[in-house]
């Protein structure tokens, strides 16, 4: 069974082309993972800027290996 996730971020305004930098190179690395079935982002452009992420993996442990992978770094 697959898992899925739905992730917001909201960055302080001052911080906002860095966030965004580096949320994209989160998601570029990401898709790489084994197990990563999709991994995307969305930006709001309405309002407060937030980025949005969707992502699937194949199994709970394809999401534990990434979150490992990134959060520990």
């Amino acid at each position: 069974m697959s898992i899925h996730v739905f992730a917001s971020v909201t960055p302080q305004a001052e911080h906002l082309e860095a966030a965004e930098a580096i949320l994209r190179a989160v998601v570029s690395e990401s898709r790489k993972e084994p197990g990563c079935l999709r991994y995307d982002l969305f930006k709001t452009t309405q309002g407060e800027i937030s980025f949005q992420f969707f992502e699937a993996y194949a199994d709970q442990a394809a999401l534990v290996a990434t979150i490992r992978r990134f959060c520990f770094r």
